[in-house]
């Protein structure tokens, strides 16, 4: 997978997750992050750990739910599959979803086993 897309995808997500909350609280999030954090959007993909740290900083234990979004939506995004467990952290998960190649299976810990799945062509 070209690394700029899965970026994007990510980016996406995140995006889903913040509207979740309301599209005025995603733009204070996005704010918060950049003014106080020193964290710009287009900058979180090779900070997932400050993006991480920053989130359970502004949500404290909170921050798993819009982390478990997150994941979700970009599992979604890119056609994986997710069944949860809660062994591994949001980065590594972030992380392993990002190294996997396609139409393979892989286990997650943190958050699931994470599966590719084959697109079906239409005849």
């Amino acid at each position: 997978m070209i690394f700029q897309e899965f970026d994007d995808a990510l980016l996406g997500a995140v995006d889903f997750a913040f509207c979740s909350l309301g599209k005025s609280c995603r733009r204070a999030l996005y704010f918060h992050l950049e003014t106080t954090f020193r964290l710009p959007r287009r900058q979180i993909p090779e900070r997932l750990e400050e993006f991480d740290e920053a989130l359970r900083i502004i949500f404290k234990s909170g921050a798993t739910f819009l982390e478990k979004l997150i994941l979700r939506k970009l599992c979604e995004m890119l056609e994986v599959k997710v069944v949860e467990d809660d062994a591994l952290d949001f980065v590594e998960s972030i992380s392993k979803i990002r190294s996997i190649p396609s139409s393979s299976v892989t286990l997650v810990p943190g958050f699931s086993v994470i599966t590719s799945t084959a697109k079906k062509t239409r005849r």
